[in-house]
């Protein structure tokens, strides 16, 4: 995925940003604006979405789009327009839930019912116009005091809770902006994997049926929704061309034909 400026009537680079001047032929003319788009493949096909007219819109949508895609929170439903400006968050939070049950998961409308009630309990304002990056800037802070078991909360919780909690409030119409460099960064941790044998003599404790969809998960990285509604017609056999629906294709996220586990 990538983010690419769009300018109307000409192209070229910007030669600076305090003087907008644009190249064209190695020419200096004035820029005429444009708009950034997010640029990326969605169940195969190619996707173009305005994202703003500032490098830091820009910015703040993919951050967004990419933790849609990669599974980190869930699409937005949709929604009908912006409320109007007397929207109590109260009744916001309660507005996003219904479409989030109606939408999603039992698992997905839990954890977004957990995190909004969090964010209610740390925020003290009463409409969805009062809400800023402010508020956000001190989620992070909450965050970070927070201890769970005995140890503090991963930044990439708590970075997940924050736009979870800024998805919810702006799709009920609050203009909440961030800036540049306001998203902590997260360290990776390191996965601990199982090795072949640790796998073989795992599989070999399970029934049929339980190997099978534990194998399943493994081979396809689906989540526990993708492979529950997993059906004959998304698995291609070795000689049918491969079959694919709206949400899924026959192979698999790591690139394992689904018929393998089938034979």
């Amino acid at each position: 995925m990538a983010i690419r400026p769009r300018r109307s009537r000409c192209e070229g680079n910007t030669r600076s940003a305090l003087d907008r001047l644009i190249l064209v032929h190695g020419q200096p003319i004035s820029s005429k604006g444009g708009t950034f788009y997010l640029d990326f493949k969605e169940n195969g096909n190619r996707r173009q979405i305005a994202v703003g007219t500032n490098a830091r819109d820009a910015l703040e949508a993919w951050r967004t789009k990419l933790a849609q895609l990669t599974g980190l929170i869930e699409s937005d439903p949709e929604t009908d327009g912006a409320p109007d400006a007397g929207l109590t968050i109260d009744q916001a939070i309660e507005n996003y839930l219904t479409e989030v049950e109606a939408t999603k998961g039992i698992r997905t409308f839990r954890q977004y019912r957990r995190e909004l009630a969090w964010f209610r309990s740390h925020c003290h304002k009463r409409y969805v116009s009062e809400l800023n990056r402010g508020d956000a800037m001190r989620l992070f802070v909450q965050g970070r005091k927070e201890i769970v078991d005995g140890r503090p909360l991963n930044q990439k919780t708590i970075n997940r809770r924050v736009i979870i909690i800024l998805h919810a409030m702006r799709s009920q119409g609050a203009v909440i902006l961030m800036n540049k460099g306001d998203w902590p960064k997260t360290i990776e941790k390191k996965v601990e994997i199982y090795q072949p044998e640790e796998l073989n003599r795992f599989f070999a404790a399970c029934s049929p049926e339980e190997r099978l969809i534990l194998q399943v998960f493994l081979c396809t990285g689906f989540r526990e929704r993708e492979a529950a509604t997993l059906a004959w017609s998304d698995i291609a056999s070795h000689r049918a061309r491969r079959a694919r629906t709206d949400s899924r294709r026959s192979r698999s996220r790591s690139g394992w034909p689904l018929w393998r586990l089938f034979r």
